[in-house]
């Protein structure tokens, strides 16, 4: 695959926006398959949906991911309040969590 095929390039802009290093070699290898769920994808351009109503909420009971408010008025609401959220933190700085560092720091 050559450096300027558009497979390779999408594979490689996708591997940056996600922050990931990936070799010419593993982005060859990979583009095909990223091909495949692109043109799946495209696919649904030829759905017809005129008519169908948009799904307002995730699966009904008894799946325990279903909210019971999932169509409510999207208006805002009282909160647990920070003071009892930030008491669970494992450590605190400046009303903020303070978690430890998951990725090394950059070089600069």
């Amino acid at each position: 695959m050559r450096s300027d095929d558009p497979a390779l390039k999408r594979v490689l802009d996708a591997a940056a926006l996600a922050h990931l290093e990936v070799s010419e070699a593993e982005a060859a290898a990979l583009a095909p398959e990223l091909d495949a769920i692109l043109e799946a994808f495209q696919g649904l351009r030829g759905v017809a949906v005129a008519g169908v109503e948009p799904l307002l909420h995730g699966p009904s009971p008894p799946y325990p991911y279903a909210p019971a408010d999932a169509t409510r008025e999207d208006e805002p609401r009282a909160s647990d309040g920070s003071a009892s959220l930030l008491a669970r933190a494992p450590e605190v700085q400046e009303d903020c969590y303070r978690l430890p560092r998951a990725f090394p720091p950059p070089d600069e």
